[in-house]
């Protein structure tokens, strides 16, 4: 077996006998996707509704404790939310513990926001140059 060149040593691969490994870590990913696939279904299996909201939004949010990730509302802060967003646009929908499921930049980019990390999803949000954007969220929330 020979290593490839030009990679340094910490990145070269192992020799064919570390198939066993490597199919260790296949099966796990595997596994892995099988549940954040089944966390995506059952979160379809929600009402969903989808607001329109200006930056800031006076939304906190939190990252999902199973190993599905994805993100949920926390808290709302309606003074740390942009005045444009109490004028009929559903701000008033959202509830804590609704689920994030898609963000539109209403620039040309909707992105699923299920499953993902915390990072990854606020990123959704907080990367985007648009200032307004549509949040749809799954209605799973307290008092529903």
């Amino acid at each position: 077996w020979l290593a490839p060149a030009g990679l340094p040593m910490g990145l070269r691969r192992g020799p064919p006998s570390c198939k066993i490994f490597m199919s260790s870590n296949a099966d796990e990913a595997l596994a892995l996707l099988a549940e954040k696939k089944k966390a995506k279904i059952s979160l379809s299996k929600y009402e969903s509704y989808t607001v329109r909201l200006k930056k800031p939004m006076g939304l906190v949010f939190e990252e999902n404790e199973s190993i599905t990730k994805g993100v949920f509302v926390a808290a709302i802060n309606k003074s740390a939310s942009n005045p444009a967003n109490f004028q009929g646009w559903g701000f008033d929908e959202i509830t804590v513990q609704d689920q994030l499921l898609r963000v539109d930049d209403m620039q040309g980019t909707v992105s699923d926001a299920r499953c993902l990390p915390f990072d990854s999803a606020i990123a959704l949000i907080a990367n985007s140059p648009s200032e307004e954007m549509e949040l749809t969220f799954a209605a799973v929330g307290l008092g529903r």
